[in-house]
């Protein structure tokens, strides 16, 4: 029998799955050793200090988190990922009922989940690479039933809980809005940090030396005392409150009233400037809508329809609800386009 090839994302999920949870400088060092095996195969030589593969780990790891494979917690006294359990998750999707296998996976996991579809007449367990939307995702184990009924029973055979609610549905209900977020900061006044300072530009949507001096503004500072760790505090007048940075971008955005979220309601597809990420569990309850990784398309290929702002990031097959509950959470508005692109990326 051929060995199967497993991808960097499929190798790096079933390391922590093994080890359940670790710090984040575990975490680095497992995919640095996986990243640096992968290129010196393929003969190419890598600098790891190289500021893109910390770009790289950090922007993984937030993958494995919104496809449900992990969870974890950064804070001033610990970092840690920690494997989420398995689950078979249904998905929001019309027609015969499907769900994706997330939390933690061992190489053998695709073949038990095989083998047990055996025993059902319409049960397909089928996995496929995620290379195209982000090259170090993990593959997706799709589940095909003609029932929800036979999910359940498949679950109960492989002993893995089935969600019939799809988590997508759950989660954006679950999530709190920009007001409810903002109204449990610990708001302050206090002079300026002298750390040094990166400011964020809502005109760019990005952080920089340019200092923002009027209105909301985002401040990121680099801690002197802890290499690499940041701080992030939100302005209002000589007030400020410290934020995640994610929700502090969107606080902005929303105040000036600047709108980023783009939608194809033929194609029910979102598209997000890869530059304002959003809100993790936001992240995951689009993600799990599909089970696939947001795919990444350049602004050259929206230009014709006044769309200027970078990368963007695709979800596919999000309801329309799905997709209007996100912008009302956030203060935002659907901006509504055609982005022609399918699955793989590809114009079309």
């Amino acid at each position: 029998m051929q060995q199967e090839e497993y991808s960097f994302g499929d190798k790096l999920l079933f390391v922590l799955s093994a080890k359940r949870k670790v710090s984040w400088a575990t975490f680095k060092s497992v995919f640095d050793s996986l990243f640096a095996n992968d290129m010196s195969s393929q003969g190419i030589e890598i600098e790891m200090s190289d500021k893109s593969i910390a770009y790289d780990r950090y922007e993984t790891l937030r993958i494995l988190d919104s496809l449900g494979h992990c969870d974890f917690h950064f804070s001033r006294d610990e970092d840690a990922v920690c494997i989420a359990p398995p689950i078979v998750a249904r998905l929001p999707l019309a027609g015969l009922p499907r769900a994706v296998l997330t939390g933690g996976q061992v190489p053998l996991t695709h073949e038990q989940l095989e083998n047990a579809a055996l025993g059902f007449e319409s049960i397909v367990v089928t996995k496929s690479p995620q290379k195209y939307r982000h090259k170090f995702s993990p593959s997706r184990t799709l589940i095909h039933a003609e029932s929800k009924e036979e999910l359940q029973m498949f679950s109960e055979l492989i002993e893995i809980p089935y969600l019939d609610i799809p988590p997508s549905w759950n989660l954006i209900n679950f999530c709190g809005d920009l007001d409810q977020y903002r109204s449990n900061l610990n708001w302050e006044e206090k002079g300026d940090l002298n750390w040094p300072r990166l400011d964020f530009d809502p005109d760019k949507l990005r952080f920089q030396n340019k200092l923002i001096q009027n209105g909301l503004r985002l401040s990121s500072y680099g801690d002197p005392k802890r290499n690499g760790k940041r701080l992030h505090l939100i302005w209002d007048g000589n007030k400020c409150a410290e934020i995640d940075r994610d929700w502090g971008r969107y606080s902005v955005l929303a105040s000036l009233g600047i709108k980023i979220l783009f939608y194809d309601k033929y194609r029910h597809t979102l598209g997000i400037p890869a530059n304002v990420p959003l809100p993790r569990l936001f992240m995951r309850a689009l993600a799990l809508c599909v089970g696939l990784a947001p795919i990444g398309i350049q602004e050259h290929a929206l230009k014709e329809q006044g769309i200027n702002l970078g990368e963007l990031h695709l979800y596919h097959a999000i309801p329309i609800q799905i997709a209007e509950m996100l912008a009302s959470k956030l203060q935002q508005t659907l901006q509504y386009c055609d982005f022609d692109v399918g699955l793989e990326g590809k114009i079309i």
